[in-house]
């Protein structure tokens, strides 16, 4: 199977079928402003990780290559490799997402964490992802920096 994903700003990303494409197409969700987008900084590591590992990394602006429900289809089929899509996208394969949008249950952000990692909601997702040729990779939280 060949795995490709998306990933969620909700974050959805790609797997080792990437390292076989000639090239990686990151679909930008923000302007490529390290001061400002936590989704920018997460992106630009992970490419910058994959020219370290000799591949070649190409960042699409934001709009550039479609909307959510576009991007969502190009990375299942395959022409897209990674999308910064919102939690919509992923939402439309498994509504349980709509979780983690719900930060009033949760008394802080570790409060989060230990619950989705308890609950094994990343699991959860990434199997009924799985139908779709998609995975998710992590998820950035609003006000968040991904590590």
């Amino acid at each position: 199977m060949n795995l490709k994903a998306l990933t969620f700003t909700a974050l959805l990303a790609a797997t080792t079928a990437m390292a076989a494409s000639a090239e990686v197409k990151i679909a930008l969700d923000s302007k490529p402003d390290l001061a400002t987008s936590g989704s920018y900084n997460w992106a630009a590591t992970f490419g910058a990780a994959l020219t370290e590992a000799g591949m070649e990394v190409r960042e699409l602006p934001r709009g550039s290559v479609g909307n959510e429900a576009e991007k969502f289809d190009q990375v299942s089929t395959g022409l897209l490799e990674v999308s910064l899509p919102d939690v919509r996208s992923i939402a439309q394969v498994d509504p349980f997402i709509y979780g983690v949008r719900l930060p009033y249950i949760f008394d802080d952000i570790a409060h989060m964490d230990r619950a989705l990692e308890k609950g094994q909601v990343f699991d959860r997702i990434n199997e009924n992802l799985a139908g779709q040729d998609i995975m998710l990779l992590l998820w950035h939280r609003l006000g968040h920096h991904p590590a």
